[in-house]
């Protein structure tokens, strides 16, 4: 599940006079690492021929939308001796959700000049999350897609150069996030408080109004008669870049137990494509008879034996 956190808060939260909140230092950081090499001994290299995929040309395109969420209704999570009337301060934002992505089993991709159309089906097992859905009434198990494939044979005329650049893409794509909520913290006058948005599972331009997507770029094709595989990546990101809340801490009513508040925000959805186009090509491969050398993996233990 992405677990993001933003430190913008909106300027009018400033005028808090509480203490900042202060982040925890992690006590287990990441650990890095470099990759064994074996180095190479021309002695006893061979020269292996292989057929193999050539990465021909690959492509990275972005789409980023910008919106002014208004109204967005938060409830209050913790418990605490909040005061009526007392300013609502949002000093830290978290985003939760647990996939964006596709839920079209089948997509087509223009190439403009060629006058083609790719058929790009989702890879088996690219699934990276399911959610229920309501069609017609019913309610169907549905999964999301982030990684498709195609492949084409093409014949281009490239007047003596090499390959050809084409414009590709698609346009209308409908994206889709599961269990999206905004958790905020802060102070409810000088008293440390948590809330949370309702979640929400569905089309992004149902849940937040972006706007359908459409994802178009240049890309270099091979010349002449060959059958070029295409694979795409998709990948998105949600983001709420600015938050504050719009009024004051209300006590609930008396039938109401939840204790709530209201908030406008800035949010940010950011979708990104890379497209690898493909030939099956002969190569000679100039390599190292000797096997694989795996490394000691072994975990230490971190308990204190007597």
């Amino acid at each position: 599940m992405n677990d993001m956190e933003y430190n913008n808060i909106c300027p009018d939260n400033y005028g808090c006079d509480c203490n900042k909140y202060k982040n925890v230092n992690d006590k287990h950081p990441m650990e890095c690492c470099n990759q064994d090499e074996e180095p190479l001994d021309v002695s006893t290299a061979k020269c292996i021929p292989v057929l193999c995929d050539r990465i021909y040309d690959c492509v990275f395109l972005e789409d980023k939308q910008r919106k002014f969420l208004k109204d967005i209704k938060f409830t209050i999570t913790s418990k605490g001796d909040y005061k009526q009337g007392e300013k609502i301060c949002i000093e830290k934002t978290f985003v939760k959700y647990k996939c964006i992505g596709l839920i079209d089993q089948e997509i087509e991709s223009r190439i403009d000049s060629l006058e083609n159309e790719i058929e790009l089906r989702a890879c088996n097992g690219s699934e990276t999350c399911k959610f229920n859905l309501e069609v017609n009434g019913e309610v169907c198990d549905t999964k999301v897609y982030n990684i498709y494939k195609g492949s084409k044979m093409l014949d281009i005329d490239c007047c003596g150069y090499e390959g050809e650049k084409v414009l590709i893409g698609e346009d209308c794509l409908k994206f889709y996030i599961c269990k999206a909520k905004v958790i905020v913290k802060g102070k409810i006058g000088c008293e440390p408080f948590r809330a949370e948005s309702t979640e929400f599972t569905g089309k992004l331009s149902e849940g937040f109004g972006f706007k359908e997507v459409d994802l178009f770029g240049n890309i270099c094709l091979p010349c002449g008669k060959n059958r070029v595989d295409f694979q795409v990546m998709y990948d998105g990101c949600f983001s709420i870049d600015c938050i504050r809340a719009t009024q004051t801490y209300c006590e609930p009513y008396k039938n109401r137990n939840a204790r709530e508040f209201y908030a406008d925000a800035f949010s940010t959805l950011l979708i990104t494509k890379k497209i690898y186009a493909t030939v099956k090509d002969e190569l000679i491969v100039y390599t190292n008879p000797r096997k694989v050398i795996c490394n000691d993996g072994n975990i230490d233990s971190i308990c204190d034996y007597e």
